[in-house]
């Protein structure tokens, strides 16, 4: 089985977000899948190797598929247990790969990868059969590509699990997994590896219909200048008066402005609300529907920026569904810096944004954890 073929195979997957600790009831499995009669060829070994390098105690290998010119860059790590973990980087996007001698697949068998960096909240990406002893994620696209590894990268253990398979690894131990993310990055430079990416709609500047004080005009909006401030809309000066001899054709009357949606006008209103109350100017505001409550209807996850004096802040709500065209605001809370352009990550009970590098020069990320009634910022 060409784990070239089986990436190719994924590439359409979905992100699915669960935790490591609840069995999916329909997935669930009496007992481990007997062995293959006879081993799979084994994806890490020749022919397709074509160069190995030691990085400390990870391998970087570069494999590439016969009769193409595709390559694909992977660093493992084999650990005293014999468990092995290992990051995949290839046109596909970026991907994990865990194994051990006593885990049992079949060929074409398709499961839960979860895993937990540090403690944090788990995620869970779709997984299919490497090898029979070995498991694979599907891969990410960028930007959520970059995001996982960044997680990696600034890690110190993490466990990894399926609870189809039901099993869960001891915490992993990720050290020189920063350099190894890096020697990554230039693998795949070196080998003209073009990764895939999913296109993010741009955010767009949001303006509630009435200003008022403190709250958002239209044409509000700012740039990342430090002192940028928000500027109302110019009032149009008025045309002069036509000459008397003059018999000009009335001039038709503009039209109407579209009214907004009502998804929009909810977006609108909770997001001017907060400016108001807090007296700042709107920058820019991101809204996705995501089903986050728990009722099987798509809520509207928002995420957007006010400037405060010459500060510019992050907050998140969620603007939970009520029935058609009726939304109802949760509580707001703050991010603690600015939210990156990249998508947030969905958890199991919640989300994780990505911040802006702070004044240390690291990027960070917020932990939100969310129920039917309320989001609530985790501390870490």
């Amino acid at each position: 089985m060409s784990f070239f073929r089986t990436l190719s195979g994924l590439a359409g997957s979905a992100l699915v977000l669960a935790g490591l600790g609840v069995v999916a009831p329909a997935f669930a499995q009496d007992s481990l899948p007997a062995p293959l009669p006879a081993p799979l060829p084994a994806p890490l070994a020749a022919p397709q190797q074509a160069e190995s390098f030691a990085l400390g105690d990870w391998s970087l290998d570069v494999f590439r598929l016969p009769g193409t010119s595709e390559a694909l860059c992977v660093a493992t790590r084999t650990y005293p247990n014999g468990d092995r973990l290992g990051l995949i980087l290839g046109e596909k996007g970026r991907g994990l790969l865990f194994g051990r001698p006593a885990l049992q697949v079949r060929e074409g068998t398709t499961m839960d990868f979860g895993f937990s960096v540090d403690e944090r909240q788990p995620l869970r990406l779709p997984g299919s059969a490497y090898d029979p002893t070995s498991i694979m994620s599907a891969p990410l696209p960028s930007p959520e590509g970059d995001k996982l590894f960044e997680i990696f990268a600034r890690g110190k253990k993490v466990i990894i699990g399926s609870n189809q398979l039901k099993f869960r690894s001891e915490a992993l131990d990720l050290a020189g997994s920063d350099q190894v993310i890096k020697a990554l990055d230039h693998c795949a430079e070196a080998n003209d590896i073009k990764v895939a990416r999913r296109e993010v709609a741009p955010a767009t500047a949001a303006a509630p219909a009435k200003p008022s004080a403190g709250a958002a005009v239209a044409g509000s909006t700012f740039d990342n200048a430090p002192g940028a401030t928000p500027v109302p809309s110019p009032t149009p000066t008025p045309a002069p008066a036509p000459a008397a001899a003059a018999e000009p054709a009335p001039a038709p009357a503009p039209a109407a402005a579209e009214p907004p949606t009502a998804t929009a006008a909810a977006i609108q209103d909770a997001i001017s609300a907060e400016a108001k109350k807090r007296k700042a100017g709107v920058g820019y505001a991101v809204a996705l529907p995501k089903d986050v409550t728990g009722d099987k209807k798509d809520d509207i996850v928002l995420i957007f920026v006010l400037l405060e004096g010459e500060t510019r802040k992050g907050y998140a709500t969620v603007l939970k569904w009520t029935g058609k065209d009726k939304y109802t605001a949760l509580n707001t809370v703050p991010l603690g810096g600015v939210p990156t352009s990249d998508p947030p990550i969905f958890t199991t009970n919640g989300m994780m944004v990505a911040l802006e590098a702070g004044p240390d020069g690291k990027a960070h990320d917020v932990d939100i954890v969310i129920t039917a009634k309320s989001l609530t910022v985790q501390k870490k």
